[in-house]
């Protein structure tokens, strides 16, 4: 039945924001110059280091000096320290390295005690982990420090329905609504607690308007 597919449907939960354009750029570009050291490297024998195979040596000595001025250089450029280790923590979670991730924005929450995304996305690493109540804290910080933050009732409300209270989930997904109409997840979502409450009629309606907003919830 519809009620019960939305309860069985996958949260959906909301990372803040995605790591800068220069920073996804350089993070490709020194993968690409690693492979080639590896290419080069692969070519050297394991005999005598000849004239030839000296100059290979060089040639990847310098690839990982000019790399490395090169990335420093461009994740510097318009960023702020706490910044550049958040958009770190945010690649590392889109990698699903949650723990790695979560490293990476307690230096950005450091470095910047008011970062909101830090706090929700470290929000959402935590809950990855089942570390629930780590996760509730971080989100309601987030929300603390900024309460037109969205996606971050949404992800709480996710935590909470996990947890089984649906009816506290439910606030945080009226919330979520109320603060952006066109949120997909938050209906999805939404609709997923009232099919566990048995509101039927409830969740057969959130689960057409998440589907009419965003295919995926189809």
């Amino acid at each position: 039945s519809t009620s019960t597919n939305a309860g069985r449907r996958r949260l959906a939960k909301g990372i803040q924001g995605r790591p800068s354009r220069q920073y996804l750029r350089t993070t490709l570009f020194v993968a690409k110059v690693l492979r080639t050291i590896r290419s080069t490297w692969d070519g050297v024998s394991t005999g005598p280091i000849g004239e030839k195979k000296a100059i290979k040596y060089f040639v990847i000595f310098i690839f990982i000096s000019l790399s490395l001025v090169i990335l420093r250089h461009s994740l510097s450029v318009g960023l702020g320290e706490a910044e550049i280790v958040y958009n770190r923590g945010v690649y590392l979670q889109l990698q699903e390295q949650q723990e790695e991730a979560i490293s990476q924005f307690d230096e950005a929450i450091q470095l910047d005690p008011r970062h909101v995304g830090a706090y929700n996305n470290r929000g959402i690493a935590y809950q990855n982990l089942g570390q629930y109540d780590q996760a509730i804290q971080d989100y309601d910080e987030a929300i603390r420090l900024n309460p037109q933050n969205t996606m971050t009732y949404n992800n709480r409300g996710s935590v909470y329905h996990t947890l089984g209270q649906h009816r506290r989930a439910i606030q945080d997904y009226d919330e979520a609504i109320r603060l952006s109409p066109q949120l997909a997840a938050a209906y999805n979502n939404r609709g997923g607690a009232y099919a566990r409450l048995g509101q039927a009629a409830n969740a057969k309606a959130d689960q057409e308007k998440a589907c009419q907003l965003d295919k995926q919830y189809c």
